[in-house]
């Protein structure tokens, strides 16, 4: 059953974290650990797996012994830090035993109660399998890939530059050449290498799987959006193995594309990935980057 409340969003909280029997999910900008300490102690030492994320500031620092006492007993909490402090991890939201997801404006903290706030109980399949595939890309989130939000302003157009990957299969190798792009028609060339020949398969094989299975839902919004999340973070495995000298912001890939009957056509390179924050890539470039 879903519902949504207005008031007393404390004691739903307390409520439904109380009935969990396996593991609890916490992603929350800001946490008051001494209003739910006691609660976290007592599910944890009862063997509840409990995950906390929230940020990496002086409100959740004040928190220091709370933390200390809570992950002795097993609670594992990641504080995450933007490279703006005008930026935050701003979600508020709270999975309980993979059935359940608590959501909504409500941080848990003192001045939340004072607030005119909203919190939903869901049950909704596709909306907890969404939350939780965030919830993982947040938990193996790290600082290199934090790095990807810093990015230059060019001086000419003033577009952020970005660093893009390029692939081009050959019958041995996966080439794959880094260039920095804004909005000019100029590229810099930052790096150039071989990489496995599968890499090339492998990457393309993941998008064309989830890609099938969006076009067979159509109209179902909700589980395409789950979808596009699992799919990112795949992807994501794969590249951040691939952060070597410099931060991908976005991975391309080059494509034939035919533009008349008789066959004749023209390259172009046509992103394939591109990091939650890269929003000045374009989808596509007609540019073939010197890889032909």
């Amino acid at each position: 059953m879903n519902k949504i409340h207005f008031k007393e969003h404390q004691q739903v909280i307390l409520k439904e974290l109380s009935s969990s029997k396996k593991k609890v999910l916490i992603a929350v900008a800001w946490l008051n650990f001494e209003l739910y300490e006691t609660l976290f102690l007592s599910l944890a030492l009862k063997g509840v797996k409990i995950k906390i994320i929230i940020n990496d500031d002086f409100i959740n620092n004040r928190y220091k012994e709370s933390i200390n006492l809570l992950e002795k007993v097993g609670v594992k909490v990641k504080k995450i830090r933007m490279l703006s402090p005008k930026n935050y991890m701003h979600h508020k939201f709270c999975i309980i035993d993979g059935k359940k997801i608590l959501i909504g404006s409500f941080n848990w903290s003192k001045n939340a109660n004072s607030n005119f706030e909203n919190l939903m109980e869901l049950d909704d399949t596709n909306i907890i399998n969404g939350s939780k595939a965030e919830f993982e890309y947040l938990w193996d989130l790290n600082k290199e890939t934090i790095k990807l939000q810093k990015k230059l302003k060019c001086k000419n157009c003033s577009v952020n530059k970005c660093n893009l990957m390029i692939l081009r299969e050959d019958n041995q190798h996966t080439e794959y050449k880094i260039v920095s792009v804004c909005g000019c028609d100029n590229y810099k060339e930052l790096a150039t290498d071989y990489l496995d020949i599968r890499l090339h398969s492998t990457i393309l094989g993941i998008i064309d799987s989830y890609s099938e299975q969006i076009e067979s839902l159509q109209e179902h919004l909700e589980q395409i959006e789950v979808l596009n999340l699992e799919c990112e973070y795949d992807l994501l495995e794969i590249f951040r193995g691939l952060q070597a000298d410099y931060h991908i912001h976005g991975v391309a890939k080059l494509q034939y594309e035919v533009t008349s009957p008789d066959g004749d056509g023209e390259w172009n390179t046509k992103v394939i990935w591109k990091d939650r924050f890269a929003y000045d890539l374009e989808e596509n470039y007609y540019h073939t980057f010197n890889l032909i």
